[in-house]
């Protein structure tokens, strides 16, 4: 199943390769600590799963598929709703008088509807800062357009997916503490990167980092990570107790010449003791 919405740092390029390591660690469920837009979860095939994301934006987003009658209403909301840098722009300003969020908008329908126009139409998946994207190269139609279209057209998939979830909003300290005691679980975590953490709305910093580390280092459940290649990352995942392995993915954010720029992600595994 691909993405439900264009997201900063998400994995469904990459979302094949990490699936086998999650499977490959023996857990037989799958817990998202950092779920961003759900991209490795919608594809790993697990039918015990838990999303997590500390953000009460995209929490509530999933939360309002996951109900019928909400949905409903949410994707007649969306289907009338034209591609406008308008609307674009009047629900930035919002987010940003809000402190980066949409939690001033009380109904979760209308929050829901914002938070998904925004994510579809925003440069490189940019949620703080990108601009209103109008891809006019593709000659079957404007890229944004088409594939909004199509999202809603599958809205009803996404939402018996997530009917089936559990649906977490903790900080990844809680969550990594509530569910990487049970043996049975296999963490996913996809941190913010070195160097990109203030691209996201919540805080994330290099000690950070540091405990993450100190946490999946010692917990009981299975641990898979997805990281760029760095010293301090190095330092916190020695090759001694994890299991490093590159992946060329693609980045969402950036375009040369039209095209996406490759890079080098790793992803990490925790070895058996």
């Amino acid at each position: 199943m691909s993405g439900l919405i264009r997201y900063l740092g998400g994995k469904h390029r990459m979302a094949r390769h990490i699936a086998e390591r999650l499977h490959a660690t023996g857990g037989d469920c799958l817990v998202e600590v950092f779920g961003g837009s759900a991209a490795v979860m919608l594809h790993a095939g697990y039918e015990k799963r838990v999303y997590n994301d500390a953000s009460d934006d995209l929490v509530t987003l999933f939360r309002v598929l996951a109900d019928p009658e909400r949905k409903r209403l949410l994707h007649r909301q969306l289907r009338f709703t034209p591609p406008a840098r308008r609307i674009f722009q009047e629900d930035y300003a919002g987010y940003v008088r809000n402190g980066l969020s949409f939690s001033h908008i009380t109904n979760p329908v209308d929050r829901a509807r914002a938070v998904f126009y925004r994510h579809q139409y925003v440069f490189g998946g940019k949620v703080r800062s990108g601009g209103f994207s109008v891809s006019t190269g593709n000659r079957f139609g404007i890229k944004e357009v088409r594939a909004y279209r199509n999202t809603l057209r599958r809205l009803a998939h996404f939402a018996r997916f997530f009917r089936e979830t559990v649906i977490e909003c903790l900080d990844y300290q809680d969550c990594c503490s509530r569910y990487g005691r049970r043996a049975n679980c296999v963490l996913y975590v996809d941190p913010p990167y070195v160097g990109t953490e203030n691209m996201y709305s919540h805080l994330f910093g290099r000690a950070d980092h540091v405990f993450l580390a100190e946490l999946l280092s010692n917990c009981a459940a299975s641990v898979v990570l997805s990281y760029y290649d760095h010293p301090l990352i190095r330092q916190l995942y020695p090759d001694a107790r994890w299991q490093w392995e590159a992946v060329v993915a693609t980045r969402n954010s950036q375009f040369v010449k039209g095209n996406k720029a490759a890079t080098t992600e790793w992803i990490i595994t925790r070895r058996h003791a």
